[in-house]
């Protein structure tokens, strides 16, 4: 299975802002937006505590002002996972969802490829899995940001949410409000103990959309709402009581999904 630059350059413009700080999320690179759309992280290339990774979505491009100078997401891959250079683009297809952009072939090449390497991929950050671990006993420690923030944003009707079946009840009680400084709807996290955790925000721009994806954390006044989303189930802190009465619970990727919304209030 072989790429061309062209190739490699395909997959990279196909990887939004907002996957990349998922990614690093995942990697506890604590992540947070500069100037609206450079993110900056802790410079897990190195496994470095210090915030001197960036990632500029208009080249596509890290760079580690402490170490490691400039590289793409295969390089940081290889760096982080120990794996070939090969090996990170097959991770990079099957984490990121990029087999439509190979053929059949190589998709299936893709994927036993990556398969091959998940055993490898676990033995060597086994630091991660445990921690992981850890917090299924633990808790781990979530921002909290104070819900003043919320006074300042608008909260109109949002129409094409509603008909796709969120109701309008939920949404208020969702607390899913507008941001006209960033053209951006805005909905807030909470912990299961009602703590204001992060604030997500959703473009509206087409062009924001296409350059850094349409959900992000709301970045104010240099100031970042991120938090790390695998820690979290967001609509718990509404949802607890009935989840603990029924012993259910229907978890769905994505807080906007209207079955998701609708099931986190009834």
């Amino acid at each position: 299975m072989t790429f061309s630059k062209e190739d490699l350059q395909k997959l990279k413009e196909a990887i939004s802002s907002e996957n990349i700080v998922s990614f690093l999320e995942e990697l506890e690179g604590k992540p947070r937006y500069y100037n609206s759309s450079v993110i900056v992280s802790r410079t897990v290339c190195h496994d470095g505590d210090s915030h001197k990774l960036y990632y500029y979505p208009k080249t596509y491009s890290f760079h580690c002002y402490t170490n490691c100078g400039t590289f793409d997401i295969f390089e940081l891959v290889r760096k982080i996972f120990n794996m070939s250079f090969f090996q990170s683009i097959y991770y990079v297809v099957n984490k990121f969802g990029l087999q439509y952009l190979v053929d059949t072939e190589e998709e299936n090449s893709v994927y036993n490829a990556t398969r091959k390497i998940e055993e490898k991929y676990f033995q060597t950050h086994k630091r991660i899995f445990e921690t992981q671990k850890e917090f299924q006993i633990q808790h781990i420690d979530l921002p909290n940001y104070k819900e003043d923030i919320l006074s300042r944003f608008s909260y109109p009707i949002i129409g094409p949410w509603e008909r796709e079946g969120i109701l309008r009840e939920v949404i208020r009680d969702a607390k899913i409000g507008y941001y006209p400084g960033g053209s951006q709807i805005t909905i807030p996290h909470y912990d299961q103990n009602n703590r204001l955790i992060g604030i997500r925000g959703r473009q509206l721009g087409e062009e924001e959309c296409a350059v850094f994806g349409k959900y992000r954390p709301l970045y104010i006044n240099n100031q970042s709402y991120a938090h790390p989303l695998g820690f979290n189930l967001y609509g718990l802190n509404n949802s607890k009581n009935n989840i603990r009465k029924i012993e259910k619970a229907v978890i769905l990727e994505g807080e906007l999904s209207p079955y998701s919304a609708f099931l986190s209030y009834r």
